[in-house]
């Protein structure tokens, strides 16, 4: 993980389209109240950095996005080279992490190695978006000043700028906008660094320029196999009689993205929810994993199935009852206490060679250890799930939100979206702490939430 911050530097418009009310350079201006929008919901655009050093840090703030729509992100050192194949070329989900509904959104691009292209595309799909645009306040493109974390004891507020007012012993307010404030060190600077970067920052900022701060960042490769792993559409297929609520309530990670699937049959067998993923002819363990949201006492079990096939059908389950987290494994095991869910997982080797492995999710079942045919096992009831994965190996690793397309999921964002500031310096203070180190104090308002 890393903490950063980035000055924006200016960039000019190469290439886009944009509402004329709301053009692209929009983005180039700190004023939350100057947007760019699209004119459709799958947009680009190409910009020119006039950053002075090399490039890691792109970032769109104030959008409109949400976790599911994807960003892809291409830098180079030409306009043909970011509309073909740049050598820096990151598609993720517009955002992970927790985010509160008042806030808007930012995507965040820390790159791993510093480029020196200066041509910049971005490539948007939002299909679905309520409005049928793309709405971005900010394009960040610059150099980060980082350090490894910073120090503990951080102090995170919202600032309300209404202003009241009394009449007659009545207080009455003036509403304006909400504001986050972020007051953080970050301490134990080397002198080149602190010097080369910190410095250069501090002064073109100022306190009248905004800039990007990120107390926590960790650009991830994305495990997850599985498609849609958020939104439940693209891959997925419901057997028997299962019905589904796609987007239907809150997620283990805050957002509105997950499914209510409910077994109302029972004359049947148990009915499911899956999607299956290609797999070589080997034969490796894969691990499948889904959130469980839990429920009253008395709401049916649930069951996550990982099962093979191609050759030899194959599979074994893991079941959890959503009110207590019990499973079918001594000591509970393979469930995890995980806030409003449990998150169950199961792991399982393809011994006979088969060619995909499936999750299936099944809502309702009469028993923990039952057969899953007849009447008898056929229970009726709904649960909710959400998070769900398929990866490599025997273990369970941190959920990895996906999109309809693997072509769209290389990589995704590890940060909280809460945390993350644009806004103005407030009160910056660098101290010499000790022989070739420096620390930095610093104050940060957002411009908007």
């Amino acid at each position: 993980m890393v903490a950063f911050v980035c000055y924006p530097e200016p960039w000019t418009v190469i290439d886009g389209a944009s509402l004329a009310a709301n053009p692209i350079d929009r983005m180039g201006w700190d004023d939350p109240g100057l947007v760019y929008r699209s004119t459709n919901i799958t947009p680009y655009f190409t910009v020119q950095s006039q950053c002075p050093t090399p490039i890691d840090v792109i970032a769109l703030v104030g959008t409109n996005l949400r976790n599911r729509d994807m960003v892809r992100i291409r830098v180079g050192a030409s306009q043909a080279e970011v509309d073909g194949a740049a050598p820096v070329d990151f598609t993720m989900p517009a955002w992970s992490g927790m985010k509160a509904d008042a806030m808007a959104a930012k995507t965040i691009l820390r790159l791993p190695t510093p480029v020196m292209g200066k041509f910049v595309r971005v490539d948007i799909d939002a299909t679905g978006i309520p409005g049928s645009y793309v709405q971005i306040q900010r394009l960040v493109i610059g150099s980060a000043a980082d350090q490894i974390a910073i120090t503990p004891n951080a102090e995170v507020g919202i600032a309300d700028g209404s202003v009241s007012y009394d009449t007659a012993g009545i207080t009455s307010w003036d509403k304006y906008a909400k504001t986050q404030t972020f007051k953080a060190t970050f301490s134990y600077l080397k002198e080149k660094p602190f010097r080369q970067k910190w410095l250069p920052l501090l002064a073109k900022a100022g306190n009248s320029s905004a800039i990007l701060f990120v107390p926590d960042y960790e650009l991830k490769s994305n495990p997850n196999m599985l498609r849609d792993s958020q939104n439940f559409f693209a891959g997925w297929t419901a057997a028997n009689s299962a019905t589904w609520a796609r987007n239907a309530d809150y997620a283990h990670d805050g957002s509105m993205t997950a499914a209510i699937i409910e077994d109302s049959e029972t004359s049947a067998s148990a009915s499911n929810f899956y999607q299956g993923v290609t797999i070589p002819t080997d034969v490796a363990t894969y691990t499948v994993s889904a959130y469980v949201k839990k429920a009253p006492a008395g709401s049916p079990l649930a069951r996550v199935t990982i099962e093979y096939a191609g050759v030899s059908t194959s599979s074994t389950f893991v079941a959890v009852n959503p009110a207590t987290g019990a499973t079918n494994f001594v000591g509970n095991g393979n469930a995890v206490d995980a806030g409003d869910y449990w998150r169950v997982w199961r792991s399982f080797a393809n011994t006979l060679a088969n060619t995909s492995v499936r999750i299936r999710l099944y809502p309702a079942i009469a028993s923990a250890t039952g057969s899953l045919s007849g009447s008898e096992s056929a229970a009726v009831g709904k649960n909710t799930f959400s998070g769900c994965q398929i990866e490599p190996g025997g273990e369970m690793t941190d959920w990895s939100p996906t999109s309809f397309s693997a072509a769209f999921d290389n990589a995704y964002a590890a940060m909280e979206q809460n945390d993350a500031v644009f806004g103005y310096i407030t009160k910056a203070t660098p101290r010499h702490i000790t022989y070739d180190y420096w620390s930095v104090e610093m104050s940060i308002t957002s411009t908007a939430l």
